[in-house]
C-alpha cells in the first residue's frame, strides 16, 4: 500500500460511526452500579456484576479471534452489535430486589461482555483490513478517537436519562445506541475477499473447532 492512498473512505467513516454508537452504549453502562444499588445491592455486588462482565469479555477473546477469521469481520461485528442491542432490553425484566434475580443477572452480564468482546475484536480487525498499510498508524489512531468519544458521551447520556426518566429508559437508550451502531454498519462490505462469499458459518462451530 502507498502512503497517499485514502484512509477516510466510506467504509472507514461508516465503521467509525458504528463504533461511536456501540461504544457509547457500552460507556453508558459505567452507570450500571447505580442500578445494582437501587435494587438493594452492596458494593460487593457491584464488584461481582462489573467483574463478571469484564471477565467474560477477556476470557472469550481466543475463541472470538478464531470466529472473526472463520466467518469474517463484518458478520462477526453484526453479531456483536446484535448482542449489544438485545441484551440491555433483558435488564428490563429484572424487577424487585437484586437477590430475586441475582443468578439471572450474572448470566446477562456474561453474555453482554461476550457481545462487547466480539464488537471490539471484529471492528479493529475490520479497520486494519481497510486502512492502507502505509497509513496504518494514522488510520487506527483516528478510528480510536471514535471509541474515546463514545466512552465520553455514553455516561453523560446515561446520567441524564437516569435522572429524568429512570432505569427502564436507561436500558432502552443503551439498546437504542447499540442499535444505531448495528444499522450503521449494515451497508458495509466484508473487508477481506475470503469472506465475501455466501458460505455459511456460525459462532458455535468456531468455538468447538480446535
Amino acid at each position: 500500500m502507498k502512503a497517499h492512498e485514502r484512509v477516510y473512505t466510506r467504509p472507514f467513516i461508516l465503521i467509525g460511526l458504528a463504533n461511536l454508537f456501540t461504544v457509547s452504549s457500552f460507556g453508558s453502562f459505567y452507570l450500571f452500579p447505580l442500578f445494582v444499588t437501587n435494587r438493594g445491592g452492596s458494593k460487593a455486588d457491584i464488584g461481582i456484576m462489573m467483574g463478571v462482565f469484564a471477565l467474560s469479555a477477556v476470557l472469550c477473546r481466543p475463541w472470538i479471534s478464531e470466529m472473526v477469521d472463520r466467518i469474517g469481520r463484518k458478520r462477526s461485528y453484526t453479531l456483536g452489535c446484535t448482542i449489544m442491542t438485545v441484551l440491555p432490553l433483558f435488564y428490563l425484566l429484572f424487577q424487585g430486589q437484586i437477590h430475586e434475580f441475582y443468578f439471572a443477572l450474572i448470566i446477562a452480564r456474561l453474555f453482554h461482555g461476550v457481545g462487547l468482546a466480539i464488537c471490539f475484536t471484529s471492528v479493529f480487525t475490520y479497520v486494519a483490513d481497510i486502512v492502507p498499510g502505509g497509513r496504518m498508524n494514522e488510520g487506527i489512531g483516528m478510528f480510536g478517537v471514535t471509541g474515546l468519544a463514545g466512552l465520553a458521551v455514553g455516561p453523560v447520556i446515561a446520567e441524564m436519562i437516569i435522572d429524568y426518566f429512570g432505569f427502564r429508559a436507561f436500558f432502552v437508550s443503551g439498546s437504542f445506541l447499540a442499535g444505531l451502531g448495528l444499522v450503521t454498519q449494515l451497508p458495509l462490505p466484508e473487508s477481506h475477499p475470503h469472506f465475501s462469499g455466501s458460505s455459511e458459518a456460525s459462532f458455535f462451530p468456531s468455538c468447538s473447532n480446535e
